[in-house]
């Protein structure tokens, strides 16, 4: 857990201009005339992503409730059973059987536990929040698409509503350009991220489902230690495969909603362009480079967890 939220809080600094520019992209979309344009049903879409930002944010009780959980159990077995635990089982050069021996191994596990747990929330809750805006600004340019009318002789568009607004071709096409940059920085951002947690993730379950069935040498401390920290592994990676699916899932829908419209009365110049926004969300979205994280990969992740653990557990046996 220390190693992956070093490295999360080392892309959080090193990417802060691309993370910040993403933002600031995000937050221009939702004034374009397009976003505008498409009154109610566009502020309930808005309204939903911010709900599910609020949801990813607002960790602050979780964080709180996660740190006690982890700080205070030692403590209490201390006070109540004079029982020197460690908040996570480690092996130590030094013995804490005596008071000074613990205080010093518990004081060095809290910070280490503490800056893990608040920098992972951190870390995942802003780039999650940011996958949930790419998606409502998805979902925005897939109601327009599907709302076109064409008009044979006027080269504009027309949106249905209240009070139509009429938007040129090439206001969509920008609209498409900027959500598919927005995409490409983000997967700058994550993809060296997403790599490592996989691999750690595949490491970490692996040989904790391998410890905790060997039954040597393990109490109860150490069982919760490994259920709580596989826990919170396997949900980080179920969030980012679920993002990542659903936002690759999203550039094919804009695709599918830029045919879904009568382009067969637009202008030869309008069919063109549609073809453009086709043609451009036709491309696969891949994040994590070469592990193509989505739901597959979670259950790969699985998978190939379970394969290893049964090696380790036939090499034992022998």
């Amino acid at each position: 857990m220390g190693c992956l939220c070093a490295i999360k809080i080392y892309a959080l600094l090193v990417h802060a201009d691309r993370i910040e520019s993403m933002i600031l992209s995000l937050e221009e979309l939702e004034e374009t005339p397009l976003s505008r344009s498409l009154g109610v049903q566009g502020e309930l879409l808005m309204e939903k992503s911010i709900k599910n930002c609020h949801f990813l944010l607002h960790f602050r009780p979780l964080i709180i409730l996660s740190i006690l959980h982890w700080l205070i159990r030692p403590l209490l077995l201390f006070v109540m059973n004079n029982e020197k635990s460690t908040i996570i089982h480690v092996k130590v050069f030094w013995s804490y059987d005596t008071i000074t021996g613990w205080i010093v191994l518990y004081l060095m596990q809290l910070i280490h536990v503490a800056t893990a747990i608040i920098g992972l929330i951190i870390f995942d809750s802003l780039i999650l929040c940011i996958a949930e805006m790419i998606l409502a600004e998805c979902s925005v340019l897939i109601l327009a698409l599907n709302r076109i009318k064409f008009n044979k002789i006027s080269k504009k568009v027309d949106i249905i509503k209240e009070d139509v607004q009429t938007l040129t071709i090439e206001t969509y096409i920008e609209f498409h350009k900027k959500i598919l940059s927005i995409i490409e920085v983000f997967k700058e951002v994550t993809d060296n991220t997403q790599i490592i947690q996989v691999l750690i993730l595949t490491i970490v379950f692996c040989l904790s489902i391998f410890e905790a069935s060997s039954m040597r040498g393990v109490t109860l401390n150490k069982v919760l230690n490994l259920i709580e920290l596989t826990s919170s592994f396997i949900l980080i990676i179920f969030m980012y495969c679920h993002y990542s699916s659903a936002i690759t899932e999203a550039c094919l829908d804009i695709g599918r909603a830029a045919y879904m419209n009568n382009w067969y009365e637009a202008s030869i110049y309008d069919r063109k362009c549609l073809l453009m926004i086709v043609q451009r969300s036709r491309k696969k979205q891949i994040f994590g480079k070469y592990l193509d994280v989505d739901f597959n990969t979670f259950t790969n992740i699985l998978k190939t967890a379970f394969s290893y653990y049964n090696v380790l557990k036939a090499i034992d046996i022998n």
